[in-house]
């Protein structure tokens, strides 16, 4: 299992103030399905019963397409 990240990032993670570096690897960690962490992390993240702050109708195609293109310009668009 790879290495947990420290509390006090997935706190930061959390409230939205880790870095976006830093946040990558809480989120590849989050990935993998890591149960410990999914239980800190969940308790920290808004509960969507009490109203999420991201709309369900949201637009997410300028968000995607942005997404493509950078994997595109990383590893080619072979």
């Amino acid at each position: 299992m790879p290495k947990h990240p420290d509390p006090h990032e997935l706190v930061a993670f959390g409230q939205g103030r880790l870095p976006r570096r830093e946040s990558r690897k809480v989120v590849r960690h989050l990935l993998t399905g890591c149960p410990v962490c999914e239980e800190i992390t969940s308790r920290l993240l808004p509960d969507c019963d009490e109203g999420c702050p991201i709309s369900p109708n949201f637009d997410y195609s300028a968000a995607f397409e942005s997404a493509v293109r950078e994997a595109e310009s990383a590893f080619g668009d072979g």
